[in-house]
């Protein structure tokens, strides 16, 4: 045991606190969450550029991370020594496997008791090239997954290493230097542990400055408090002692007897170091009453001990809810993904609860800003409970190893079977009640994401006014041309209801979209206002540029789409935009694939009777005679709720946006779509007002060039990726 009391002397910045009359840093973690709020409410979007701060203090946070991972998993491998090493390695691995696995179907049971309410979030993310499995997993080259921070392939190569060291004669010295290389490192990261109240200062105040944090909103934090709690509850007084009474000879109640006090003490304390000497003791009582003696009997406690305080196994509740309660929180579905989650919950656990979180938070894409919320959560609730049923952790690990490796024992059936039986009773009645709760008290906003949107509105630099009628044709044949709209220090601008992202209006009858803000900047560039006049339909619109009765329209457009543009002039592209489906969420593998979309004869795809790749689409469906294709007069998006059809075309920008709104449906792009499934967002005009369309041109050629900060890719971020950080 020498070694762990050597490497944890110094690491006491938890503890340290509690008994001296000092500001802690739990107070300042409070104080930076009030101060936080308060920035957020009075900056707004101004508080942006404090994420950016978060992000360099989190990174500084691990810098020391990964380090201790390796030193640590070195030192305690390394001590382990005796005869007994190989059956002591697999009794204290599957141990440590069965509590992850019961620790992880926990939480996923209490995540099953969330309640079913349509989540709005306009958190998009630019999603990362998935790193490869085998790369992420297996350390082909251990320095090059230390520098990329693949932390599974770091822990799988140390764990190795470790097990590789335990025969070696002569490394004591090598064992003393990594003990001194490992608590210079508890000195690293108990400094850097300062640094927590200026994260979740600068998280906080650009969530609540850059989001629609509403009351029912702080309220479904609730979820995860009341599933964390409960599912520490389950481990101490069910998961544990399961094990426990499966492996050894000592009963459920005995086991509670003995431990209660310690796990008392560390819960007030929220500190599990200073508990460790008290644990050891606890363990060779209980070893001589049962009759298990001898330098082996110590030997296995103080190894399992060592190791399995490195392991941090019951963090895995609370940290895997949390995540699973931050991809709900924002609407986002990651079931698909819990294999992925539990095997780098594991891996990542190793360097702390915080490190974890933020590993998993980037490793399924959720917002980082959700990492303050856990660091608040953590100082003022979990990090008392988590020190509370670390406790009865070590206590098991180290007794099954006992009883195992020294006393023989073996897996016994009768007292598994009726603790299992009671235990899970009282859970599954404990769950049901839970989601019973939740759905009475948790309830949404239904009118979340018209808030959203509501606050997304811009100010235009420019004076604006809109139009709620389409204006009448005069046949005439004189336009506006680039000179008459700067002398007259105005440009007309036709705009189409219900074209979301680009042209809509809020629930304000504010209008507002992509288009809309990039045609405020052009007139900007021009000196003048801008006049919206609404035109839906695409006919009209053509010749109200030919008489000159509007300035300026968009369409999207395809290069098989030409006839639509012979009699108007056009821009160079805006955007280019990819085309796919909108499908129910139950339905998304049935569209994953587009030949199978098409050689289906139950499928019927609606589209847009406007739409400019309907023949494109007509032809490929054409050609393979079974799947079916309907087109829909004046069909808008908003019409999907209320119809009966299975899918439905449109742009990737538009489709994303929709499902916003809706969360029961998705956007998706299935594999092997044509490459021709492409259109270009243009201006037009009238087709003789080439001064105009050489500007309009040259401006956008401008906005495009150089570095990402043109107003074409910053509009792009606010709405099509929902970067909500304005002007």
């Amino acid at each position: 045991m020498r070694i762990i009391h050597k490497q944890h002397k110094g690491h006491t910045y938890l503890s340290h606190s509690h008994f001296r009359f000092k500001i802690t840093l739990s107070t300042y973690i409070i104080t930076g969450l009030v101060l936080g709020i308060v920035a957020g409410i009075f900056l707004g979007s101004r508080a942006a550029p404090l994420s950016q701060i978060g992000r360099t203090c989190v990174d500084l946070l691990q810098m020391g991370v990964i380090p201790f991972i390796v030193v640590s998993l070195i030192c305690g491998l390394g001590e382990i020594c005796g005869a007994s090493l190989k059956r002591l390695l697999i009794s204290f691995g599957l141990s440590s496997i069965a509590m992850w696995l019961l620790f992880f179907i926990t939480a996923v049971a209490l995540y099953m008791t969330f309640p079913s309410i349509e989540q709005h979030s306009l958190y998009k993310f630019s999603k990362a090239a998935e790193k490869p499995l085998s790369e992420m997993f297996v350390p082909e080259n251990p320095f090059h997954a230390m520098a990329e921070g693949f932390v599974p392939a770091v822990v799988v190569f140390f764990i190795a290493l470790g097990i590789a060291i335990i025969p070696v004669k002569n490394k004591k010295p090598f064992l003393e230097s990594m003990n001194t290389l490992l608590q210079a490192l508890l000195k690293l990261n108990s400094f850097m542990v300062n640094l927590v109240p200026i994260i979740v200062f600068c998280y906080t105040a650009n969530l609540v400055g850059n989001s629609n944090m509403t009351v029912e909103k702080l309220l479904e934090f609730q979820v995860f408090l009341l599933s964390a709690f409960l599912g520490c509850i389950i481990t101490f007084f069910f998961i544990v002692p399961l094990l426990v009474v499966t492996f050894t000879d000592i009963g459920y109640y005995e086991f509670m007897r003995e431990f209660k006090h310690i796990v008392i003490t560390a819960m007030l304390t929220a500190n599990t170091i200073i508990m460790i000497p008290m644990i050891i003791d606890k363990l060779e009582e209980l070893s001589k009453k049962h009759k298990i003696e001898g330098e082996g009997n110590t030997s296995v406690i103080h190894t399992s001990i060592t190791v399995g305080f490195n392991i941090t196994g019951p963090s895995m509740i609370p940290t895997v809810i949390f995540i699973l309660f931050a991809s709900w929180f924002i609407g986002e579905d990651v079931s698909m993904r819990l294999p992925g989650i539990f095997v780098y919950a594991v891996t990542t656990l190793f360097g702390g609860q915080t490190f974890s979180v933020i590993a998993l938070l980037d490793f399924l894409h959720l917002p980082p800003d959700m990492l303050g919320i856990y660091m608040t959560f953590q100082q003022l609730y979990l990090v008392n409970i988590i020190a509370a049923i670390k406790q009865p952790f070590l206590a098991a690990l180290a007794l099954i190893c006992v009883f195992v490796n020294v006393k023989r024992e073996s897996f016994k059936i009768l007292p598994f079977l009726r603790l299992a039986v009671i235990g899970v009773t009282s859970i599954a009645i404990t769950l049901i009640g839970l989601s019973i709760y939740y759905k009475d008290t948790v309830k949404g906003n239904p009118n979340a994401f018209a808030s959203l949107v509501d606050k997304m509105v811009l100010e235009s630099p420019v004076p604006v006014t809109v139009e709620n009628t389409t204006p009448k044709l005069t046949h005439g044949e004189e336009f506006n041309t680039l000179e008459d709209i700067v002398n007259n220090k105005e440009i007309v601008f036709a705009y189409k209801n219900h074209f979301e992202p680009f042209t809509f209006k809020n629930s304000k009858g504010e209008l507002m979209g992509f288009m809309t803000a990039l045609v405020e900047r052009l007139a900007a560039s021009l000196n003048c206002s801008v006049k919206f006049v609404p035109v839906d339909n695409y006919q009209i619109t053509m010749e109200l540029l030919k008489s000159g009765d509007i300035d300026l329209a968009f369409y999207e457009f395809n290069i098989d789409d030409i006839d639509h543009l012979l009699n108007v002039g056009y821009s160079d592209p805006i955007l280019y935009l990819q085309s796919g489906l909108v499908v129910h969420n139950s339905d998304r593998n049935i569209f994953s694939n587009w030949k199978n979309i098409l050689n289906n004869p139950s499928i019927t795809i609606a589209i847009s009777s406007l739409y400019p790749l309907n023949h494109i689409l007509e032809n490929e469906i054409k050609k393979a005679n079974k799947a079916k294709i309907v087109y829909v007069d004046q069909f808008t998006l908003k019409d999907i709720p209320n119809t009966n059809f299975p899918a439905y075309f449109t742009s990737a920008e538009r489709g994303l946006f929709f499902c916003l709104e809706y969360p029961k449906y998705s956007f998706i792009m299935p594999d092997g779509i044509p490459s021709i499934n492409q259109n270009t967002l243009i201006f037009m005009t009238n087709p003789k007002n080439n001064g105009l369309l050489y500007y309009i041109n040259y401006w956008l050629k401008i906005q495009k060039e150089g570095d990402n900060e043109s107003e074409v890719q910053k509009l792009y971020e606010y709405w099509i990726e929902g970067k909500i950080e304005k002007d």
